[in-house]
């Protein structure tokens, strides 16, 4: 329903002030969303899939600016230009949450985040969303 994917049986949803049912566009600018499967296009590479979907949502910046959100979503360097298709599945969720990361999101839901990542990931996944609760970004896991 935050999403706006379904619509509310009574009452309203409100998120920094905006009516998901009348603001959506408003809520979807300020809301990063993590899912447990990240489906991205395999024939692009990391950085590419990155910098599209920054695009869809209006925001362009440099490769080195891109590079920056991958390197602190913990995706190894060496990956950054290469292909989705050789991805681990921990390495493509790593993608996802640089996609949610890069859009500086207010509100971040995840579903299952950590699906796919290793332990040491994981680690460094909950350091990251700390840090953004710590800025003030609210952290959910409505699911």
């Amino acid at each position: 329903m935050i999403l706006g994917f379904l619509k509310p049986d009574q009452g309203s949803i409100r998120v920094n002030g905006f009516d998901v049912s009348k603001k959506l566009n408003e809520v979807r600018k300020i809301i990063g969303y993590v899912p447990d499967h990240v489906s991205l296009y395999p024939h692009l590479t990391g950085i590419e899939n990155l910098d599209y979907f920054c695009r869809l949502a209006g925001l362009k910046y440099t490769v080195e600016e891109l590079e920056h959100f991958l390197e602190m979503c913990t995706l190894q360097s060496i990956a950054f230009h290469q292909r989705l298709s050789i991805y681990s599945k921990g390495m493509i969720q790593k993608v996802g949450i640089a996609i949610a990361y890069a859009k500086k999101a207010q509100v971040y839901l995840l579903d299952e985040p950590s699906s796919g990542l290793d332990p040491i990931a994981d680690e460094e996944l909950s350091v990251l969303l700390k840090k953004l609760a710590s800025q003030h970004n609210a952290i959910a896991n409505p699911f």
